[in-house]
């Protein structure tokens, strides 16, 4: 995905006369894509992703509980603690 500034930059330089392969020559993006975005007449939305879950999604309320009543040093222990937990739910 382009973004605003680089879609304007396609097309003033198409707008000055250059050829779509010469501009893929100058902007380093491939023929279709510049073909691609000068067909388009409005800007390129940016698509926003939803954030991925992480490993630790699962325990992060069993972290926080043993974080909360027993601080702890290392992450060893919690560490162990929640491999032991995986070991007996598989």
């Amino acid at each position: 995905m382009l973004k605003v500034e680089e879609w304007l930059l396609i097309r003033d330089l198409y707008s000055q006369g250059f050829s779509d392969n010469e501009i893929a020559r100058q902007t380093g993006y491939a023929r279709g894509t510049v073909r691609k975005y000068l067909n388009k007449k409005t800007a390129p939305d940016l698509q926003k992703h939803p954030p991925k879950p992480g490993k630790l999604d699962p325990y992060k309320p069993y972290i926080q509980k043993k974080i909360n009543t027993e601080p702890v040093k290392n992450g060893s222990r919690p560490s162990s603690e929640i491999k032991n937990i995986q070991s007996k739910s598989c």
